[in-house]
């Protein structure tokens, strides 16, 4: 597990991982986009969307609960874990899966022809 910092601030931006899969290492970056999250709060008028540390805070606590209920997915084996993180795939610059379909760089195409 590595922490990737923000410049400046000393908060955590994303949490990186690796994961043994089928024999390769796999990379996974985790991101807590926790200024977006403020904005959200303020457009809420939600009382404490001003305090940066406490949005930080909560934003972390978010990400933990959205990890945690994957988790449970897993253990009760209804998924597997690159079915949870698949998003979170990062290639060799960094960028994750997520990322790239954004930009349009990855493309499934539109497939087999149906019969």
């Amino acid at each position: 597990m590595l922490y990737k910092y923000e410049q400046g601030t000393g908060r955590i931006e994303a949490l990186q991982f690796l994961l043994r899969i089928k024999n390769k290492d796999v990379t996974f970056s985790l991101p807590v986009h926790w200024k977006q999250f403020q904005r959200v709060l303020a457009n809420q008028q939600v009382s404490k969307w001003k305090d940066e540390d406490d949005v930080y805070r909560v934003a972390w606590r978010n990400i933990r609960d959205w990890v945690m209920a994957q988790l449970a997915l897993y253990e009760t084996e209804i998924v597997d874990t690159p079915q949870i993180f698949s998003p979170f795939t990062t290639d060799t610059k960094g960028q994750t899966l997520y990322e790239k379909m954004v930009e349009g760089k990855f493309l499934l195409g539109s497939g087999p022809e149906e019969p």
